[in-house]
């Protein structure tokens, strides 16, 4: 970590930035957007260019450990209003995957500019999340991520999102249950937030903002209660296909699946879906603006599409949005 330190430095103070400095726009609202590190490896490009050559980057198929290539994204962001990345993050007993964007983003020039956090993709086999391996995994965060400037935090505390927050209450209900404790999975959640919190506080940190990646094809109080009983700050939910479907059926089109509609269904879900969960000010849903969804090439048969997403119709959300940050603060 040291030498990685020196040589972020050695590169700010000796190399000239070959992108032009960031010229940040400036608003009221802060706007995220999620980053998903997939193409480390070259046939994820190879599988678009063949398929849907349309979808090419204005970056072209780019290196994604190349830190020139992460100062052009921080540059086209904030120059249009977004403040920091949401990047999905990956670790299972140790060990880690698609951790070269953030590598990269360490390496750039322009990162002063754009804050990041992680969205924790706790995509892991059973009993994975263990005490012992929750300890060295916050441990991680601290050491290599919490300390520098550009992580993002919420009045001091290192911004977390945890993708399923049921992997860690389950593997840890087991675990005392080896040692002959019977607690619920609900009680397990609670002690692995309240284990990180005190690592976090241990290292001189306030505690750590932890924020539930919601899951459920429908408002449930019970998906609300869980996380913030343990002690998460917030929610958020990554993606709007199955929630839009089912909250605006009048906005159906002939021809419309559920796996395959048209974009403009989503614009009265997502408004019905701020009302909806935002009704808490003590444990807020972070209102989400979507973009869209399309999977293919990647999902062949299991594809899920939504139609005919244009920049006029983001643009209506996003003022919605907007209007909707300002009347509910």
């Amino acid at each position: 970590r040291l030498i990685a330190a020196l040589e972020r430095t050695i590169a700010d103070f000796v190399l000239p930035p070959r992108v032009p400095t960031p010229q940040p726009a400036r608003s009221a609202v802060e706007v995220h957007a999620f980053y998903y590190p997939g193409t480390e490896q070259r046939w994820e490009w190879d599988l678009l260019e063949r398929t849907r050559p349309q979808l090419k980057p204005l970056l072209g198929w780019y290196d994604e450990t190349d830190p020139e290539v992460v100062d052009w994204q921080i540059k086209w962001a904030v120059e249009h209003g977004i403040s920091a990345f949401c990047v999905d993050w990956y670790w299972n007993r140790g060990t880690r995957r698609l951790e070269h964007w953030v590598q990269a983003y360490y390496r750039a020039k322009h990162r002063r500019f754009l804050k990041w956090y992680m969205m924790y993709a706790n995509h892991n086999e059973p009993g994975a999340h263990d005490e012992a391996d929750t300890r060295r995994l916050v441990q991680y965060w601290i050491d290599s991520y919490f300390r520098t400037p550009e992580y993002y935090r919420i009045d001091g505390r290192p911004v977390v999102v945890i993708w399923a927050f049921d992997r860690f209450g389950e593997d840890f209900a087991e675990e005392a249950a080896r040692r002959g404790e019977r607690i619920t999975p609900e009680e397990g959640l609670r002690r692995a937030i309240a284990l990180m919190q005190s690592a976090a506080r241990a290292a001189g940190f306030p505690g750590i903002h932890f924020i539930d990646m919601y899951h459920g094809h429908a408002y449930s109080a019970r998906l609300v209660d869980i996380p913030r009983a343990a002690g998460y700050s917030a929610q958020m939910i990554y993606n709007f296909d199955t929630i839009a479907w089912n909250l605006a059926p009048e906005a159906r089109r002939p021809g419309d699946r559920r796996d395959c509609f048209d974009y403009a269904l989503i614009r009265p879900a997502v408004n019905r879906w701020w009302a909806m969960t935002s009704r808490d000010p003590a444990f807020p849903f972070w209102p989400i603006v979507p973009t869209g969804w399309d999977d293919r090439p990647r999902s062949f048969e299991k594809a899920r599409v939504i139609r005919n997403r244009t920049p006029e119709a983001f643009r209506e959300i996003l003022a919605d949005c907007r209007a909707f940050c300002e009347t509910n603060g």
